[in-house]
């Protein structure tokens, strides 16, 4: 599938609305008139569009067509195999619509020669031959009149859906209800997507769609997320999309629908041939739905703000829950958080660049939300997107991280993003920001996509220097199998450790700074061992650190606990 975008501007927009009266019929409505043509060479795989009639008396008028004509002359005028292949090539390079032969003078014999015919049949070229009776004032009333009522069924038709959308807006239908009536009064397929392009539920398209065919395709929701083609539509452009896929192709016209500054949704109208009208539905649609706006978009994004400075900066949960539960949002059985940190290189000018971020923004939390928990909810605060969540399911955690990276790399892979987990047992979620935004650090330092505060080691102690919750919390973790021993059991076996490690792990020394049996060693730290379930916490260097700062901290706490 090859596909490739230009920007209808204002003027293009204007341009085709001037040629509206202009607009055309379709050369295969014409065959139907069997009162009037007589002999038809229409080719089934191309249709053509009539905007106007031009007599053709002189052998040589390539230069003054201008396209789309139906090029009427005799036979008599082009008698001869040569005259006839003549008047096509100059027909086809000047891109006219169809070529109709009048047979003349009745009492002399003129025919349209099979090569002709086969020539137009190689570049689907029409041709038609009119009985003799009718004269060219018929054929120019014939076009005239058709091209007439197809504009006022056009007018019509518009008419009827400005209706609708009148209803729409005074909340006498629903968008669903409106999308499916314009379909319907129309026939013109459209897609109402969300900010990331994904097709609303609401908008029910047959498997037959050519237009929902496309947008299952993982080519085109690729080329969708393109960042060009994101920052086009966040700048208020409306595109012209060519797809081509083996033998077919087809062209679609997307418009996005803003909300003040932001991105709401796009609308995707298949381009017929008629592109007035398509432009017209189009424009109208755009109109009904930027004026049904959604006022409280950034009543709410305000109300966030203040909620997290609330909660991560003053550490103010009662005022945090109250701003939270005016857009419906609970903290109270939220445990554990999910900080990702994402940058965007600067491009531009700094305004645009603003408000491209802050529709990204937007983007991201909306990819994000199918894989949350019904309760579970995200916010942006500053670079950060939070993700607040009460499962303490580790499968559900662990699934959630996955989907969260796999989707940021294949959607987002343009931007640069850290994903911090807070502590498993940390019940503020104060703490909890400043434990994720420590394990984002420690992800940033050695390039990796996300970390849990659980697993950055001693970095946890620094966290917070200002009281030692830390590296109270440090030590505990890091020695709990043994501290959740009796109190005996318990120090005999810690000053063990302690004495093991400092002495570098040799049973003799150990044995003798503690005045006992080197084989007392050997069992007391077998029994260590087992305790921790691990055979290679003292062969495995990170882990051998980790017993022998959390060690040191402990002890220092319980020298300065026994002062006080």
């Amino acid at each position: 599938m090859n596909i490739t975008y230009k920007v209808v501007g204002a003027q293009d927009f204007q341009n085709e609305q001037q040629n509206m009266i202009k607009h055309g019929v379709s050369v295969k409505e014409i065959v139907h008139f069997t009162s009037i043509f007589q002999k038809v060479l229409v080719p089934p795989k191309r249709d053509r569009m009539i905007q106007k009639v031009s007599v053709i008396e002189v052998k040589e008028f390539g230069s003054w067509l201008k396209g789309n004509e139906l090029a009427l002359t005799t036979i008599q005028n082009f008698h001869t195999k040569e005259l006839q292949l003549s008047l096509l090539q100059q027909l086809i390079k000047g891109k006219a619509a169809c070529l109709v032969f009048h047979p003349g003078n009745i009492h002399e014999k003129q025919e349209i020669f099979h090569e002709t015919l086969e020539f137009a049949r190689r570049f689907h070229f029409p041709v038609f031959q009119v009985f003799p009776t009718v004269t060219y004032a018929e054929i120019i009333e014939l076009i005239f009149n058709l091209k007439m009522k197809k504009q006022h069924q056009e007018i019509d038709t518009l008419n009827e859906v400005n209706q609708l959308y009148f209803q729409f807006l005074s909340h006498h239908i629903n968008l669903k209800e409106m999308l499916h009536n314009v379909k319907r009064l129309t026939e013109v397929e459209m897609i109402l997507t969300d900010v990331n392009m994904k097709p609303l539920t609401i908008v029910h398209l047959p498997a037959s769609s050519r237009l929902r065919f496309v947008f299952e395709s993982d080519q085109f929701q690729s080329f969708m997320n393109r960042e060009e083609v994101f920052k086009l539509f966040i700048n208020g452009n409306r595109l012209q999309i060519e797809i081509t896929d083996g033998g077919s192709s087809m062209a679609v016209l997307a418009e996005p629908v803003m909300n003040h500054h932001y991105l709401r949704s796009v609308i995707f109208v298949l381009l017929s041939k008629n592109k007035v009208f398509t432009y017209k539905l189009l424009e109208s649609t755009v109109e009904a739905l930027s004026i049904e706006k959604d006022t409280l978009y950034e009543a709410r994004s305000k109300i966030e703000d203040e909620a997290n400075r609330e909660l991560f900066e003053k550490n103010n949960v009662k005022k945090a829950q109250a701003l939270f539960e005016k857009i419906g949002f609970q903290i109270q059985d939220k445990s554990l958080l999910i900080v990702m940190d994402v940058r965007v290189k600067q491009v531009g000018q700094k305004e645009e660049h603003a408000k491209y971020v802050e529709n990204l923004k937007v983007r991201v939390r909306k990819s994000i939300e199918p894989y949350l928990l019904k309760n579970d909810f995200s916010t942006w605060y500053k670079n950060k997107l939070i993700i607040f969540i009460s499962s303490e399911t580790k499968h559900y955690q662990q699934e959630l991280l996955r989907n969260v990276a796999a989707m940021m790399n294949k959607v987002f892979f343009f931007l640069h993003f850290y994903i911090g987990v807070s502590g498993a047992e940390t019940e503020s979620l104060y703490k909890a920001f400043k434990e994720a935004l420590a394990a984002i650090k420690h992800c940033m330092k050695n390039k990796e996509r996300f970390s849990s505060f659980d697993d950055i080691g001693f970095l946890q102690v620094f966290t917070n220097q200002d009281t030692d919750y830390y590296l109270v919390k440090y030590y505990e973790q890091t020695l709990r199998p043994l501290l959740a021993l009796e109190p005996d059991r318990q120090n005999e076996l810690l000053v063990t450790l302690e004495r093991f490690v400092d002495h570098n792990l040799h049973y003799k020394e150990t044995a003798e700074s503690l005045f006992v049996h080197p084989n007392t060693v050997r069992y007391r730290i077998q029994k260590i061992k087992e305790i921790f379930a691990d055979e290679h916490i003292f062969s495995d260097h990170d882990k051998r650190f980790n017993i022998y700062f959390a060690l040191k901290l402990w002890n220092q706490h319980m020298k300065s606990r026994t002062l006080l």
